[in-house]
């Protein structure tokens, strides 16, 4: 299995797809979320008040609780392998050019951030449909959740572009260097 990971064929389909959802998927569930009402989110709010979570809860509506369940079990199941399968081939494709063998696990970071995705979306969705029943623990484990996704992903983005950037110029430099003996 490791080995198919490594094919640039792979690195390209997983951004193909990623690149499918980020220009048609990703702009028609933001438009069909916005006729719902739905101009707030849970899952990018930080605010550690369990209140300003029940209120933007309450502010969906019953038909917008309904919808964010439904979007959390359908889109937003699909969504987290569109971002972090890419993350994960292309660190997989390049760390071994880049790194050492022990830093093999920075190419789990992405599948960590998508573990964390699932895990915000369960807890969101128990306390959308425990609503208007408040659990203050579950809102403060649910935006802890959500603020680690984030840190996780923004890490695992960052390490993307630096390791493809550093293999990149590895690369250049070996062609350059045998272009100048070939001369």
């Amino acid at each position: 299995m490791k080995n198919w990971i490594r094919k640039p064929w792979i690195v390209l389909t997983t951004w193909f797809i990623f690149i499918f959802f980020m220009v048609v998927i990703l702009p028609a569930v933001v438009l069909q979320t916005e006729a719902i009402g739905i101009t707030e989110s849970i899952d990018t709010n930080f605010s550690f008040q369990a209140s300003e979570i029940y209120r933007i809860i309450g502010s969906y509506g019953v038909d917008g609780r309904s919808y964010y369940l439904l979007q959390r079990w359908t889109f937003d199941l699909v969504w987290p392998l569109a971002y972090g399968l890419p993350l994960f081939t292309t660190l997989r494709l390049f760390l071994p050019q880049v790194l050492n063998q022990r830093w093999g696990f920075i190419a789990t970071l992405p599948i960590l951030a998508v573990g964390l995705d699932y895990l915000e979306n369960i807890l969101f969705s128990i306390i959308v449909i425990a609503y208007p029943n408040e659990f203050t623990w579950l809102a403060f484990l649910g935006v802890s959740v959500s603020l680690l996704k984030w840190l996780t992903l923004s890490a695992a983005m960052l390490l993307t572009v630096a390791i493809s950037l550093w293999a990149f110029m590895k690369f250049l430099k070996t062609v350059l260097r045998k272009r100048k003996f070939t001369k």
